[in-house]
């Protein structure tokens, strides 16, 4: 299939004020990068992805035409996400593209560089954002293999492979995390539980408290909240914890899609 070229720059931020559809239901598969210039003691990273991506959902309305909303998220390798940068596509579009986008980036500490496609329905204002909506693909890849090798100074990072925890918490992959997740069957439906790492509950959440809320609502509303623990429901839709974590100098986050304890589901989590 042959690829077009796409330029990604201020049109994206023409539309951001214009009302959002909540709705996933996109494709994207990152196929490779084709160029990458970026000084990584620097501010901007210029980067043109080759990405498969299938649009249908109606985000944004600019000029008559429909688009598709998806949000490329880079991470060093310590998997701290340093950039970010929408991408929009003609609803009904489908096909391989060869991306042009020009990002002003935080400083990178390790490589490789990975390249995460997200599914949103609101332009965001954040990292949190930008991340908060299900995970598409994602590319890995090493700055130093390309023609120019900007990045020299960055030392190689490999993360150790952690084992997903199999006791159907939500937060299966954070074994380090201040506090565990749990979907919960109560008398009125799906809800929540936490706990401390040490097994004692800390919140419980009940259907009739998610109920109350709107699926979607129109601003990111609280739920619950016990202490320094709170439990929100997002305008993305998404359910999104905040906790302090081990150390008590960050918070620690996690958003999730749904009240699953199916090993495998998405969510994000991270600590700011």
């Amino acid at each position: 299939m042959k690829s077009k070229t796409v330029s990604v720059g201020l049109f994206a931020l023409l539309i951001c004020l214009l009302q959002a559809v909540p709705t996933f239901a996109a494709t994207a598969s990152v196929n490779g990068i084709n160029s990458i210039s970026v000084d990584c003691a620097g501010t901007v990273i210029n980067l043109n992805v080759n990405v498969t991506v299938s649009a249908t959902n109606a985000d944004y309305n600019f000029g008559g035409t429909n688009y598709d909303l998806f949000e490329l998220v880079l991470y060093d390798g310590a998997n701290t996400a340093f950039a970010y940068k929408a991408t929009l596509v003609t609803v009904g579009g489908s096909g391989s593209y060869n991306i042009a986008y020009n990002i002003f980036m935080n400083l990178p500490s390790y490589r490789p560089f990975t390249i995460r496609y997200f599914d949103l329905s609101a332009f965001p204002v954040d990292f949190a954002e930008a991340q908060a909506g299900p995970l598409l693909d994602e590319f890995t890849f090493d700055p130093n293999d390309y023609v120019i090798a900007p990045c020299t100074d960055l030392p190689l990072l490999s993360l150790p492979v952690v084992e997903p925890l199999a006791d159907g918490r939500i937060n299966y992959r954070d074994a380090g995390a201040p506090v565990i997740v749990y979907g919960h069957d109560g008398e009125k439906g799906r809800g929540l539980v936490l706990y401390s790492p040490q097994g004692v509950p800390l919140l419980q959440v009940t259907a009739e408290q998610i109920a109350a809320v709107a699926d979607c609502p129109d601003t990111n509303t609280l739920i619950a909240k016990a202490g320094a623990i709170e439990v929100y429901r997002l305008s993305s839709c998404l359910y999104q914890v905040n906790a302090l974590s081990l150390d008590g100098m960050k918070t620690y986050v996690l958003i999730f899609d749904q009240l699953t304890t199916q090993r495998g589901a998405y969510y994000l989590s991270y600590e700011q």
